[in-house]
């Protein structure tokens, strides 16, 4: 297993408990991903983003405008609107820290004060339930 596979088993494990607020990657049983990302979707990503910058876990956002909304793709036409599954994934996608010195430990319960985000389907998700995984730079 690469040290990909190895940080995204980490991330399955300890985010599994958050997939009524969190949509994370799934694999087919007969494939194996290399995860050179980690993205994941949740509704209020900035909130998401603002709670881990606290934690000092950086995010990013890779693919932040749909292509056809893109400048190299005007000539096809489409419009906003056109592809609004896309578009509305677009504004969810949050991809988590996946470079080469990263490990992690699964999550551990803690007993933090009970925050929430606005955002989810239920009007918000607790933090406290949002314990991602352990990460230092060191060899997996």
């Amino acid at each position: 297993m690469n040290r990909g596979a190895k940080l995204a088993h980490c991330y399955h494990e300890s985010l599994a408990q958050l997939k009524e607020f969190m949509v994370i990657p799934e694999e087919a049983p007969w494939s194996r991903g290399v995860y050179h990302l980690y993205v994941v979707r949740v509704a209020d990503r900035e909130a998401l983003q603002a709670h881990l910058a606290e934690a000092g876990i950086g995010t990013g956002i890779h693919y932040p405008i749909p292509l056809h909304q893109q400048k190299a793709y005007e000539y096809l036409g489409y419009n906003t609107g056109d592809f609004p599954v896309t578009e509305r994934v677009s504004r969810e996608i949050v991809s988590l820290p996946m470079f080469p010195a990263t490990c992690c430990e699964p999550a551990r319960p803690s007993r933090q004060r009970r925050q929430r985000i606005p955002g989810d389907k239920n009007g918000s998700y607790p933090l406290n339930r949002m314990q991602f995984p352990r990460l230092r730079v060191g060899a997996i």
